[in-house]
């Protein structure tokens, strides 16, 4: 293609600008193997990783011709153009330079993290209490017309699979995944192939038909790992998916290219900016680091990658998700054709109060604002409506919780929310209410200090997330 491309050249190719100038950037681009092409403007130069053009009035660029006996060498480009970086599979490790005898600017002085705001007035949620006691970390997730729970199951739980019943003897002492219907607590399924993982959540694809989950190597029981060992070294996150996507029974597994060292979870993107490379789908890592993955086909076990600028974001917590900002139009669970329509990536952290944090493009241009999301509260000592915890709370000796929560309920965390699916009318969160692994105050017992809470609200997912923000950040 480049070959064709400089043999179309003629004598009409602009003049190059100052030689000086321009051999230096030819030396500067030899010497990075990630740089394909340069360009000038004003006594700047700017290296790139390929040569994928825009209109442009000012700067010139260079590529890099075919590779010659005498090492090849660039050739102005014809036109007004500029290269679209976000379109280079790989970059040049710097890419802003100043010419030979050009002052160099002073550099800019980081911009200082804007600090949390207060928490709006008034909740746009509101709490409808404890769904479960002694549940690990919590997703939210609905599909084809039913709210589900996808949750972390350790052996010491009450109700954990290998503790009563004969035929799941290979869930004893081990973590493990499994999903429940959120109206009434009904397990559908222990997910055998999840045993020895931690730190699971779901995702839906609606686009592709296919309920994802993804997980880390981590046995949250301390049992060693799933029978045989982990499938995926080290760091790799694994995934589940459903090969038929109306039975949540049946998963089957693989190892994905990405990392994380405990939490991960991913969400669709509608609408990426042009400030990240194309992608549909976006990952949060446990800290600070994101993955996206463009897989058109909806295979997400392979394509993830670290964008360049995102590994400063803010740190903890599992779950992401991208919303369109309210009035753009966008929607999440669409396809990339609504390109344009802004939006944020909203990231959930925390382990004592829960933090939402949103930039509109990972952190990359645009700035990360936070805000409180959740704290403890006495409502989350109410017996939820939800998960059958009603039938229940009694035989648990959950009244001593619920006259007693400031006795346990010391830290917010590792909260979700749901739902992106438009047949989702409002918005759902859990969360866990804990003392985060430390001593209960008397009279409530070790075994009760950790619980997994419910709240609800009129607004669409998208309203939710933006309701928590006084202000919206400036376009990229």
């Amino acid at each position: 293609m480049l070959c064709q491309l400089f043999a179309a050249l003629v004598a009409s190719t602009p003049t190059p600008l100052d030689d000086n100038c321009v051999a230096y950037a030819s030396s500067l681009c030899d010497a990075d193997a990630h740089c394909s092409a340069f360009g000038l403007y004003n006594g700047r130069l700017q290296l790139h990783g390929c040569n994928a053009t825009v209109a442009n009035n000012d700067w010139a660029i260079y590529a890099r011709q075919q590779p010659t006996a005498g090492g090849g060498g660039y050739a102005r480009l014809p036109g007004h153009v500029n290269v679209d970086e976000a379109k280079c599979a790989a970059h040049p490790a710097s890419m802003d330079h100043a010419c030979p005898g050009t002052p160099t600017p002073a550099p800019t002085p980081p911009t200082p993290p804007t600090p949390p705001p207060a928490p709006p007035a008034v909740k746009p949620y509101a709490v409808d209490g404890t769904i479960d006691v002694g549940t690990l970390e919590n997703s939210l997730f609905s599909w084809r017309g039913t709210m589900y729970l996808l949750e972390n199951i350790a052996d010491a739980y009450y109700g954990s699979a290998g503790r009563w019943l004969p035929e799941f003897a290979a869930f004893k002492g081990h973590s493990y995944a499994r999903v429940r219907r959120l109206a009434d607590g009904v397990v559908v399924a222990n997910i055998t192939s999840t045993i020895g993982f931690g730190f699971v959540s779901a995702f839906p694809d609606y686009v592709h038909g296919r309920v994802w989950l993804f997980g880390t190597n981590h046995d949250r029981s301390g049992g060693g790992g799933p029978p045989g060992g982990y499938p995926c070294a080290g760091r790799a996150v694994t995934s589940w998916w459903t090969p038929d996507g109306a039975d949540l029974t049946t998963w089957a597994r693989a190892c994905t290219d990405a990392t994380s060292a405990d939490n991960v979870e991913v969400a669709s993107v509608a609408a990426p900016p042009r400030t990240l490379p194309a992608h549909g789908y976006v990952m949060s890592d446990e800290c600070p680091g994101f993955h996206v993955n463009d897989a058109q086909d909806g295979n997400l076990t392979r394509g993830w990658v670290v964008p360049r600028g995102t590994t400063a974001g803010p740190c903890g917590g599992p779950s992401v998700r991208w919303a369109p900002e309210p009035g753009s139009g966008g929607s999440s669970s669409s396809s990339n054709s609504s390109l344009g329509r802004p939006g944020y990536y909203y990231r959930i952290t925390g382990g004592r109060t829960v933090a939402l944090a949103r930039s509109r493009d990972l952190g990359v241009s645009s700035p990360w604002q936070s805000v409180n999301m959740i704290s403890p509260t006495p409502e989350d000592a109410n017996v939820s409506r939800f998960a059958g915890f009603a039938q229940r709370a009694a035989g648990l000796g959950f009244g001593l919780n619920h006259d007693h929560w400031d006795a346990w309920d010391f830290n917010s965390n590792d909260a979700d929310v749901c739902c992106m699916d438009p047949a989702v009318n409002g918005s759902f969160l859990v969360w866990g209410a804990s003392t985060q692994g430390g001593a209960p105050k008397p009279p409530v017992p070790h075994n009760q200090s950790c619980v997994n809470v419910v709240g609800t609200s009129p607004l669409k997912l998208p309203e939710l997330l933006d309701a928590f923000f006084d202000t919206p950040l400036p376009p990229v």
